[in-house]
Parts: structure tokens; sequence; C-alpha cells
């Protein structure tokens, strides 16, 4: 059980200290045709409130970070709303955008929009009528990288997800280990936030939480103690096998997914690539449910691409 609750595809009912957020995002959505613009450093929740979001309004989604080319974006507009899988140019796709004449606001969420910010893509996504956006961006500079988009994004209700505090981080862990919380002595608890708040990563909170557990099962304890959060957490190796264990775990919903391929790959081509980066980048790619024939598709060509447009 301890392992799905420190799983990062585990969503808890209780969205804890974003619930406020997700309460004005759902009040934007049914009272305003504005744009939403949501902004927060990585694992700052913003993919866990847009999925809960998306729970109970009807979005089409779309990752950036995927995209072959910025103006892909208008096809993958185009075929949600028109409802039509044929090949069709981005130039042809934004021609029928601009002149669609169906009525009623389409909810389209982009996810990763930092990657649209080098063309004129965002400037004409706002130009078109009958749709909402909701632009989630890692960047919370955003906004001001050119005029054109800071004159453009003036027109939204901007959201910022701020880093987690020590406290969030707390509530965080309450809302999912619950009674499990007992087992972490108080000094070790107090370490183990300390130091996950300074990396700002609740994935890493969660990483190091499952493998405290593990360890005092192994060798037969019941209380996670200081010892254990300092080794967990200050060890290199330590922090890789917790990397390769995520990735083992990912591995078993990817398709086409061979890390050593994969790393084997980087390594010739002497890309600059750790395990983190690799298991950030195949999260992100999940949780951006890039789906092919009903599974998740992640190859190195993909994986190279979202670390190119890093």
């Amino acid at each position: 059980e301890i392992h799905d609750l420190t799983s990062l595809s585990y969503v808890p009912d209780d969205l804890g200290p974003r619930k406020t957020i997700f309460d004005e995002i759902l009040s934007e959505l049914a009272h305003s045709e504005r744009p939403l613009f949501l902004a927060g450093n990585p694992a700052s929740g913003k993919t866990t409130v847009i999925n809960r979001i998306m729970e109970s309004t009807k979005c089409c989604y779309i990752n950036a970070a995927l995209l072959s080319a910025p103006q892909q974006v208008f096809v993958m507009i185009y075929r949600y709303i028109s409802q039509n899988e044929k090949s069709i140019s981005a130039l042809n796709a934004y021609d029928w955008l601009s002149k669609m004449k169906k009525k009623g606001t389409y909810n389209i969420v982009i996810d990763e929009v930092d990657y649209l910010s080098k063309r004129n893509v965002m400037y004409d996504l706002f130009e078109l009528s009958g749709i909402r956006l909701i632009l989630i961006a890692n960047s919370l500079n955003f906004a001001n990288q050119s005029k054109k988009i800071h004159s453009r994004m003036e027109l939204t209700h901007q959201i910022t997800f701020n880093d987690y505090t020590q406290l969030e981080l707390m509530l965080l862990l309450q809302i999912r280990l619950k009674h499990y919380l007992n087992y972490i002595e108080k000094p070790a608890l107090k370490l183990l936030l300390g130091r996950m708040h300074t990396f700002s990563d609740f994935r890493n909170l969660l990483a190091v939480t499952f493998r405290a557990f593990s360890k005092i099962y192994s060798e037969g304890r019941t209380q996670i103690i200081t010892d254990d959060i300092q080794q967990l957490s200050s060890n290199q190796n330590e922090l890789d096998l917790m990397n390769i264990e995520q990735l083992i775990v990912l591995q078993g919903k990817c398709k086409n997914l061979q890390l050593d391929e994969i790393q084997a790959s980087f390594v010739q081509k002497q890309i600059p690539i750790s395990i983190w980066q690799i298991r950030q980048i195949i999260e992100d790619l999940i949780s951006g449910q890039y789906i092919v024939n009903g599974a998740v598709s992640v190859n190195e060509k993909i994986i190279e691409r979202a670390l190119k447009n890093k």
C-alpha cells in the first residue's frame, strides 16, 4: 500500500494546498470565457490540478513539448474540434479554425506552452475565436519573453503555483500517508521535510519516503529514523537507485521504452543527460497522455526532442 500511496500516478481526492487554485479555475471556467494562464516550477502541482479539472470539464489536452513543430498545435486543435483525423497542414488547419462557424467555446489545454514562445504561434492562437486557451508554463517569466506575447497575456486570468512551503509538504504527506505517518519519527520527518523543501520537488519527497519505508521493512524495524533520511537524501547512489526504480515502474507503463538502448544512445551522441532528467521527461510525457494505439509511446526520438526543447 505504501508503494501505491507514494506513487506519482496516485492522486488523492483531497488536493490539499492546491484546492483553492482548483476552485478558482473551476469558477473562472464557469463564469468567464477569458483565457487562463497557469505558471509554476516543475512539481508544483499544475498537472495534478489540471488533470482533476479535466475530469469534470471537457477539454482538449495538448503537450507542446511533444509537437514536431510549434505550428502543429493548430492541427491538434483542428482535429479535436472537427473530429476529423485526416492529414492536414498547419496552415490549412489554422485557416479552417479562423473561419470556424461552430458555436460554443472549446477548452484547449496547452501544457509546456513554453515551447511555443519562439514563434508567432502564441499570437496566432489568441486571434482564434470560439476557443478558450488554458495555458500551462514552467517559466514564471513566460509572459515577458516578447512584446507580442506580453500584449496577449494581459488578456488572461493568471494563476501562479508557488513552490510548496514546508508546511504544505507536510500536509501533502499527511493526505497521502494518513496513519503511516506515525511510522516516521518526528526528528526524521523534520529532516525529510527540510531537505525536500530545499529541493522544491515533491516527486523527490515521495521517492525518499518510499525508500525509507522499504528500508525499515527489509531490516525488520518499525520506525524511520534520522539516519535513514540522512542516508537516503544525501547519498547520490541512493538517489540514482530511486530514479532507476521509478524508471522501471514507468517502463511497465510505456510502449517502445528500452532504457539501456536510450542511455547508450545518448552517451554515444555525447548528449549530457542524467538518469534524473530521463525520468522527469518520461514522467512529463506520461502525464501529458501521449497515447498511441491505446498505450503510452515513449522512445529515444521523443525523449531527445523533449530534451532539446528544454
